[in-house]
């Protein structure tokens, strides 16, 4: 099975910094720094906790 890709919060907003921004996944990556995604580090303005992301696993999860 696939894992499953939530957004806009879906488990809840988080808080601290944020670390990655702008990730575009294609689903065939092993790790979310394989997506596409803007320089760590480097937040844009319009980055903010209700756009946070999460997945479920589903086993064999391997992280």
């Amino acid at each position: 099975s696939q894992p499953v890709v939530r957004g806009r919060a879906h488990y809840g907003r988080g808080n601290g910094p944020m670390l990655l921004a702008g990730v575009t996944c294609r689903g065939n990556e092993s790790s979310i720094l394989d997506c596409h995604h803007l320089e760590l580090g480097v937040i844009r303005f319009w980055c903010n906790h209700d756009r946070d992301a999460g997945v479920d696993c589903l086993p064999p999860c391997n992280y």
